[in-house]
Order: structure tokens, then sequence, then C-alpha cells
């Protein structure tokens, strides 16, 4: 879509204004309901009957200005979120992430670690967006794209699903008022901010100081010792996530050992 647009000049110059107006928030309210809804479509989770993942595309224009908005705080963010974060601001951040976590349950010298992978129920919507917000206006460096997430979060969005007919419908009672919105090349940016401090509480709760965590976005593992300072960590994680909404999967949580 952007392709065939791109090659005429004046095209050009109306998409630089748009992104920049976007970026900046300078657009009316009413902008909104054009360039923040997204089309909902249920995806079959894999080896189950009845469940399914609803899969979110948000609005090309929007993505475009979020994507740029991103490659201006990518670096300062990647700073705010070490050494813990591995999925903001990092090349390769998810290969980094696990070897790195390799390395540490592998090594035998001077001790031998364990960990605790955590898993989190649906956590991109469950943290609220205000948690979320105020969180993001702690760190002047990011005050780049702080108009634009406001514009974007500061009122819910629509979201719009097929009828029985194949036809675009938007449902009154269904629309994206809370988390990250999915698609949203922002999301990870904000998600990441709003759960840093369940994180450094988990790893602070530990008086020796052996223990450390990798995490990926909400893909947290905790390491350290086999005793009960590695499970206190895991128990204030778990405390701190369930204050701000988040609640911990035991089924798919794991000691790696």
């Amino acid at each position: 879509m952007l392709k065939a647009i791109y090659p005429d000049r004046d095209c050009r110059k109306g998409l630089a204004r748009l992104v920049c107006d976007i970026t900046n928030g300078h657009l009316p309210e009413e902008a909104k309901q054009y360039l923040l809804p997204s089309h909902l479509v249920a995806v079959p989770k894999p080896n189950t009957v009845s469940s399914i993942r609803p899969i979110s595309m948000g609005e090309i224009f929007y993505r475009l200005a979020a994507l740029h908005a991103v490659s201006a705080v990518k670096d300062a963010a990647a700073k705010i979120l070490a050494p813990i974060q591995f999925g903001v601001g990092i090349p390769s951040g998810c290969e980094q992430a696990v070897h790195r976590l390799q390395h540490q349950l592998t090594r035998t010298k001077p001790f031998q670690l364990a960990g605790i992978a955590v898993d989190f129920k649906n956590a991109f919507n469950e943290r609220t967006r205000n948690d979320m917000l105020n969180e993001l206006y702690k760190h002047p460096e990011l005050k780049p794209i702080w108009r634009v997430l406001d514009w974007a979060y500061s009122n819910p969005s629509t979201l719009w699903i097929r009828d029985d007919k194949n036809e675009m419908i938007q449902p009154a009672s269904l629309s994206s008022s809370e988390g990250a919105r999915q698609g949203d090349p922002l999301g990870a940016i904000l998600f990441a901010l709003s759960v840093k401090p369940f994180y450094d509480e988990a790893v602070k709760s530990d008086p020796t100081e052996t223990v450390g965590a990798v995490a990926f976005l909400d893909d947290c593992t905790l390491l350290g010792l086999p005793d009960m300072n590695l499970i206190r960590a895991f128990l204030k994680l778990k405390e701190k996530a369930l204050a701000g909404g988040l609640s911990i999967n035991l089924s798919k949580t794991k000691f790696l050992w």
C-alpha cells in the first residue's frame, strides 16, 4: 500500500506530514476513529478443540508513525530497561537472552544455578493503561514518544470483526481499553516499562544478591542458587505482578535445573 504511493512526490510529502502529525499528537480527536481501530481475527490455538487466539491487525498509517517513533527512542529505552530486559532496543535480543540463560544454567563453576521460567496469563492485555503511561512519563529520555502514546492510549479504541456474512461490524461492547494495543510497534516499550518494577523488586528481594533475571518482554526467568532465596524472589514477583493486574500461570511456569 505504501510502496504504491511512495514514488509520487506529493504523496511522499503528505505521508511525511501525516507521520509527523501522528507522532506529535497534533491530529484532532475525530481522527482516532480512522487511525486507531483494529481488525480482530479469531485463530484456533494449536492442539485445542475450542480455544481461540484473537489476532489484531492495526491501521497501517498509525503503525508507520509508531515505527518512526520507536526508532527515535529504542537506544534510550534499552538503557533504561537494562540489564534484565532484552525485548526492547537490543539487536537479536531474543537470541541474546536464550544464550545468556543457556550459559548461566549449564555452567557448574563456581556453582550451579537454577531457574524459574515465569509465564503470565494474557500479559499484554492485563496491565492497566494508567500504570503503563505513568511509568512512561517517569523517563524524560522517552519524551519523543509521550505525545503519540497519549494520543493513542488516552481513550479506548474500536475493534472490528466480521459477522457470519463476512461483513465488517463494530460491536458496541467491544473495544481495546486496557493493556498494550496488539500489533502496536510502541506496545513492547510500554509493556516492558510497566513490568520493569516487578522484575527489579524480585531481584532486589534477595539479600545475598545471588538472584538475577533475564527477560524477553513478558517471558521472565529468575536465576539463582536452588534455595529459598530464589523461591522468595519468585513469590515477590508473583506478589508485585498480582498488584499490577497480572497473574502467573503456574501450569506453564517451569523450574529449570
